[in-house]
């Protein structure tokens, strides 16, 4: 049976799907939402008002703001913190190298920067930027395997004064099913992660209920001024691939990781690779290479993207995706992205073809957006969708996700 793409934790607009992915960047069957990312919540004021009220900037400040533009929030990040000392800054331009401070694991360092914008229009995305985060989320998936899952999540994550130190608690429920088997599955999750410390380490403990008690862990480092990613633990096997008799037989996987990511003047590269090491014996290797071009033919709203992915495995299996001959596609799409201070949407389409091994042609979409109620509670969707083919045959799969999220200073 294959994997299912569940989506419990969409944190930004960003979510493509790849072919052995749900969201893009999270393998087909890591634990890819247990890690904590910096909040990257707040929504860009509509572009049509940026260029009504956007004040004259010198090219060293227009130049973060192109940096912004094109995703690369570490240079922007650093560029403006270094520029601040000797340049006048607009309530907009702070908010942006705050943002990117925050979306690079900087919190320390942005929550100042935040807390200079205390008054105009950005005082209440700035309020939002140093929010902790209350969340509730349920969902579902299935496939053409009839393979089902529900799932629901209960998260509260807060921060220490200082910014530095994140913490989070989460409890989740789902059940597994298909038309002749079932099962559910109940676990809490602690996460930890310290921003201030050498290498920003950030650990996870999961622990499943269920007859036999057992305990699961990971944990990360950053390297190369947070380029690069390393991560080693051991998973909990049947909750990642979404499948019952997976669960019970509770199988786990030993997990090593690693992440890179690149940003140039033409876009920025991310790579990965993951090994599990799985309780069955078995073994499964994923790569991923995505491209995300600063090029924008067709506007600022569209982002081109571009990429390889392999998978390999040492025994095929009936219960996960596990093709003995390998399978190896590469894909492109386009990524829209549209929002103001109240909502934010996205949309995204790709196309994949084959490379090699049990792999076929392609595609996938998804969509999403939050919608804020009031200053503080925001309701959110996530949706995604795709075709391939695995096992010798057509493969569909399609989920669903909302969320309701509460903020607390």
């Amino acid at each position: 049976m294959a994997w299912l793409p569940v989506v419990c934790h969409a944190q930004s607009a960003g979510v493509v799907g790849g072919l052995n992915a749900g969201p893009k960047g999270g393998d087909s069957s890591s634990f890819s939402s247990g890690f904590i990312v910096p909040f990257k919540y707040i929504a860009p004021v509509d572009d049509a008002d940026k260029k009504v009220n956007a004040p004259p900037r010198s090219p060293a400040l227009q130049k973060i703001m192109d940096l912004n533009q094109a995703g690369d929030y570490m240079a922007a990040g650093t560029q403006g913190l270094e520029l601040m000392g000797t340049e006048k800054f607009d309530d907009e331009l702070q908010l942006v190298v705050a943002n990117s401070l925050a979306w690079t694991g900087r919190v320390k360092e942005a929550v100042p920067v935040y807390q200079g914008i205390s008054k105009g229009p950005y005082a209440d995305q700035a309020n939002l930027g140093m929010a902790n985060i209350n969340r509730l989320s349920a969902g579902g998936s299935s496939d053409s395997s009839k393979l089902k899952r529900r799932i629901g999540t209960a998260n509260h994550r807060w921060r220490d004064q200082s910014g530095a130190n994140i913490f989070e608690v989460e409890g989740s429920g789902f059940y597994d099913w298909l038309p002749t088997d079932a099962e559910a599955q109940r676990d809490l999750t602690l996460r930890y992660q310290a921003l201030a410390l050498p290498l920003k380490p950030s650990l996870e403990l999961n622990m499943p209920t269920r007859l036999k008690p057992a305990l699961y862990g990971t944990a990360k480092i950053k390297l190369m001024d947070d380029m690069l990613t390393l991560g080693a633990g051991r998973i909990n096997w049947g909750k990642a691939v979404a499948n019952p008799i997976a669960s019970r037989q509770g199988l786990s996987a030993n997990y090593l990781g690693a992440e890179w990511r690149q940003s140039f003047t033409m876009g920025s590269l991310a790579g990965r690779v993951n090994y599990y090491g799985i309780s069955d014996g078995n073994v499964i290797l994923t790569t991923a290479l995505d491209f995300n071009s600063s090029w924008r033919p067709l506007g600022s709203h569209f982002k081109p993207f571009a990429g390889v992915e392999t998978r390999s495995a040492q025994t095929n299996m009936p219960t996960y995706w596990s093709p003995a001959q390998g399978s190896g596609s590469a894909y492109a799409g386009l990524l829209g992205e549209w929002g103001a201070a109240e909502w934010n949407f996205f949309a995204s389409v790709q196309l994949g073809a084959p490379l090699y091994g049990d792999a076929g042609n392609s595609w996938s979409i998804s969509a999403g957006g939050k919608r804020w109620l009031t200053n503080d509670i925001a309701l959110g969707v996530n949706l995604w969708s795709m075709a391939s083919w695995r096992d010798n045959s057509s493969y569909k799969s399609q989920s669903l996700n909302a969320y309701l999220e509460k903020l607390w200073q």
